[in-house]
């Protein structure tokens, strides 16, 4: 139900209401109060007006974000997003930067970074940035400190501490 008024939303502002001669004045106004009441519709829902691209590139990268958002915790590759796919990693790439603007690594760092944010702030006594490190996929705790510190201008030990 959704994917159909994304494709009626994309093919009409690809074609900017440019509809055939044969349809009346009125059914075009038809169509274009139907697909108004499907974008609100689409925001109520709380979708992302800020995609960009095609119908197709929007499905991949909805797809690998959702299937990113599930594995975040898992040594995940660009390969092996694109695999579960079936695509190629080219393939992703491209619909990434198409409709994202980033790459879909930068993409998934993010996500891995915002969850580590989301860890760092309810973390209890117990906890300690390594735990958080490798709950949230990284492999390497200086970098993840950096990645950490350059995105939300705070080191996560500082994040922990104020916790506590």
């Amino acid at each position: 139900h959704d994917r159909y008024f994304y494709f009626l939303f994309d093919d009409a502002l690809r074609r900017r209401y440019d509809l055939p001669e044969r349809v009346s004045a009125s059914a075009a106004a038809t169509f274009e109060d139907l697909l108004h009441e499907a974008i609100l519709d689409l925001d109520a829902r709380g979708y992302d007006r800020t995609l960009h691209g095609s119908f197709a590139d929007r499905s991949v990268v909805a797809q690998a974000e959702h299937f990113m958002r599930e594995h975040y915790a898992e040594p995940l590759t660009i390969a092996a997003i694109a695999k579960r796919m079936n695509m190629t990693p080219r393939r992703l790439q491209y619909a990434f930067k198409n409709v994202r603007g980033q790459s879909p690594r930068a993409v998934l760092m993010n996500l891995r970074l915002d969850e580590a944010r989301r860890l760092l702030q309810s973390a209890d006594s117990e906890t300690s940035v390594m735990d958080v490190v490798l709950d949230c996929g990284f492999s390497h705790a200086g970098r993840f400190s950096k990645a950490y510190a350059n995105r939300f201008g705070e080191l996560p030990s500082t994040v922990l501490r104020r916790r506590r």
